[in-house]
């Protein structure tokens, strides 16, 4: 339940905020070298003890969690306790008996970490680094948006209701109407399904000029909302990524037309090939193509975006070669003996990819 180093740290958390790391030991350094507004949640998600013990003196929180996958893990687990804690409107009672109430969200951040490095080391080896990476710290919507959009497949129903219930979860809390509005409008555009879509995959739900003041009814995404669309997000993910970041070509030297499933995508495709070593674009264009280029994604640094493509094209070559699975066994039910056998390379090949792309996934 404790936040380890709180009581040395609250005075200087109500000047200049929190900082939360995980390890005791990465608070202690942190206060050796002067970064005296530093807590640690040792080891574990924040509980709603903790952020209880915050609550009343700050709502500006950074989270500044190991980077391993428990780090990743617990930052994931935190963010919605925090949030949902920090933005309980603090009701005030004034000698006239009127109320007033805190307008303001709270002011949660994820800071990245270096991979391999916890806060100790980066704070021993360069305090100036430590400040940086605090000052870089992304608001916590658009970290979700970036981690949950790249753990998940959103061009399935279920991973775009995977992505939508915490996400959709924090934005309904927001207090203001018109941020909660323009975070609504983010959500949308993330999963790429209208605004109606996504407020139809809502149960109790409410628009800011709907709703009754009730943020604790709890939403349930229905994923069969998500069924019918008008687009493919994992194709137009990996396109985006490569049309608008020529430096990542050299790691698609294996993406082929047949990833593509949609035409519009195909042809966005075949033109970025024909551009790809190009420093300026040449050539015909399209509708499509334009929207391509000038869709924004949610802010990544170049290795973020090495890893995206990575997990990108993975997914896209799971789907190919599970099309050719189906469609193999549909040709199989009709063939004879011998003709199985005469598509056995065939098939033994198509096997040895699936092989690689598993190890390609463990090793991801």
């Amino acid at each position: 339940k404790i936040l380890f180093g709180f009581h040395l740290a609250k005075d200087h958390i109500k000047e200049k905020g929190a900082v939360i790391v995980e390890g005791y030991m990465d608070a202690i350094v942190a206060h050796q070298a002067g970064f005296r507004n530093v807590v640690a949640s040792m080891g574990t998600a924040l509980t709603v003890h903790q952020v209880s013990l915050l609550n009343g003196i700050t709502t500006d929180v950074i989270l500044a969690l190991d980077p391993d996958e428990a780090g990743q893990e617990a930052t994931l687990r935190s963010l919605e306790s925090s949030w949902r804690i920090l933005q309980r409107n603090t009701v005030n009672q004034m000698p006239t008996s009127t109320t007033y109430r805190r307008s303001s969200a709270p002011n949660i951040r994820v800071a990245s970490l270096p991979y391999g490095k916890d806060p100790d080391k980066i704070i021993l080896e360069n305090p100036n680094a430590w400040e940086d990476i605090l000052s870089d710290s992304v608001p916590v919507l658009d970290f979700l948006f970036t981690a949950l959009s790249s753990k998940l497949d959103l061009s399935t129903a279920h991973g775009k209701a995977q992505v939508a219930a915490p996400l959709l979860r924090l934005v309904s809390s927001i207090p203001e109407p018109f941020e909660q509005d323009r975070q609504f409008r983010r959500v949308s555009e993330l999963l790429e399904v209208s605004e109606d879509t996504l407020k139809a995959s809502m149960e109790g739900y409410k628009r800011p000029a709907e709703r009754r003041m009730n943020f604790r009814r709890k939403e349930m995404v229905i994923e069969a909302t998500f069924d019918r669309l008008e687009r493919d997000p994992l194709e137009e993910y990996c396109l985006v990524l490569l049309i608008q970041n020529p430096k990542l070509d050299q790691f698609a030297s294996n993406l082929r037309s047949e990833h593509f499933e949609r035409m519009d995508n195909r042809e966005a495709y075949g033109i970025w090939v024909n551009n790809s070593n190009e420093t300026t674009l040449n050539g015909e264009t399209n509708d499509h193509f334009a929207y391509l280029m000038t869709k924004v994604l949610p802010i990544m640094s170049m290795k973020e975006k090495e890893q995206a493509l990575g997990g990108s094209l993975l997914r896209l070559e799971e789907r190919r070669l599970r099309r050719i699975k189906e469609e193999e066994a549909l040709r199989l039910d009709s063939m004879t003996y011998d003709q199985i056998i005469e598509h056995e390379n065939e098939i033994l090949k198509v096997n040895g990819e699936i092989k690689t792309l598993f190890r390609a996934r463990s090793n991801s």
